[in-house]
């Protein structure tokens, strides 16, 4: 019997610390449940708008990636676009610059050319400089010899070549001046006498100014001026006889 009591005590010790921690655990998993639902209801608050603003977020972000990856697009075939005109405006260029180039060598072979075809024309010209320099000495010395070596001997030699071309220059003129005058009062009076006969025979009187034509008196050429020339001095000799050539009279009315 008294081997049965303790065992029966220690049971029920048993029995009951199996209660209490029994006990236990049943409140130490209700204040787990406890605490998941309240993070279950922080996450339901907090955590879920985070979640869907986060979504919103990243799908802005992409949206606007997206708009300003097709801009970037865009401006990068607009930049193509501009590279490849400006690169076909460059080709052309450079092909003009050539032609240019080319242009200019040839006109500085041309220039060449030139160059010493007018160095050749140089020399010649040289050469005639001096053949006309030699006859200019040639001629100097030679008028030397024939107007003597004094002013007073070309004068006399200048006044005898020039003052007979004078004295015909001067009947020239006079002589052209009278036939203008005959000529102009000829046509006076064809005209006065054209007006007369255009004019009615009755009721009109006739026109004694115009009617009346006056005559021009021709002038006559004065005498031609005889002029002596002076007589070269001694030691100059005798100036060589020109022949004046005698043309038509330039001042003649047709």
């Amino acid at each position: 019997m008294s081997t049965e009591q303790p065992d029966a005590s220690e049971a029920i010790k048993i029995a009951l610390a199996s209660a209490e921690t029994a006990s236990d655990a049943a409140s130490l998993a209700e204040d787990t449940s406890k605490r998941l639902s309240d993070k279950a209801d922080w996450v339901d608050r907090k955590l879920i708008p985070a979640a869907m603003g986060g979504i919103a977020g990243i799908i802005l972000c992409a949206g606007l990636s997206a708009m300003t990856f097709y801009r970037t697009l865009g401006d990068l075939r607009t930049a193509r676009d501009t590279h490849v005109e400006a690169l076909h405006l460059f080709t052309q260029n450079v092909n003009q610059l050539k032609m240019t180039v080319e242009m200019a060598t040839e006109m500085i072979e041309g220039q060449s050319d030139e160059r010493q075809e007018i160095t050749a024309a140089l020399d010649g010209m040289n050469g005639r400089i001096e053949t006309l320099e030699t006859q200019l000495t040639e001629s100097n010395a030679v008028i030397t010899a024939t107007l003597g070596q004094g002013t007073e001997g070309f004068a006399a030699h200048m006044s005898t070549l020039i003052e007979p071309q004078i004295g015909k220059s001067r009947d020239d003129v006079l002589a052209g001046i009278s036939d203008l005058q005959l000529a102009l009062s000829q046509k006076l009076s064809t005209l006065a006498n054209q007006i007369l006969a255009s004019a009615p025979a009755a009721g009109s009187k006739p026109n004694t100014r115009l009617s009346a034509a006056t005559p021009t008196t021709r002038l006559q050429p004065q005498p031609k001026k005889v002029t002596t020339p002076r007589s070269p001095p001694p030691t100059a000799p005798k100036p060589r006889k020109t022949t004046s050539n005698s043309g038509t009279n330039p001042f003649k009315y047709p």
